[in-house]
C-alpha cells in the first residue's frame, strides 16, 4: 500500500492529465525529439543539427494578435551553419 502512494507522489499530477501532458514529458529530453522526427521525418534527420536544439517559451503570441500555447516548441538550426536556416518543432 505505502509503495503505491509512493509512485503516485513522484507523478504529482492526477491521471485525468496524463494524455494531455505524457508527450510533454516524453519530448522534454532531446534525444526522444531526435528519435521521434527519425520516425515521422527520417529524411530530414541528416539536414538538422540536434545538438543544438533549444527548448522555447511555450507561450506565444500569434501574428494576427492571439495568444497560443504550443505543448512544447524547440528551436533548432540546420547543419549548414546558417543561422537563418531554423527549423521550429511543436
Amino acid at each position: 500500500m505505502a509503495e503505491n502512494s509512493i509512485i503516485r507522489s513522484f507523478f504529482d499530477i492526477s491521471i485525468e492529465h496524463f494524455p494531455d501532458r505524457s508527450a510533454r514529458w516524453l519530448l522534454q529530453y532531446k534525444e526522444n525529439v531526435q528519435g521521434l522526427s527519425e520516425i515521422i521525418a527520417n529524411e530530414l534527420v541528416h539536414l538538422i543539427d540536434f545538438d543544438q536544439l533549444s527548448l522555447l517559451n511555450r507561450s506565444f503570441v500569434a501574428e494576427n494578435l492571439q495568444a497560443k500555447e504550443a505543448d512544447i516548441l524547440y528551436s533548432v538550426p540546420f547543419r549548414d551553419g546558417l543561422e537563418s536556416n531554423e527549423l521550429l518543432i511543436s
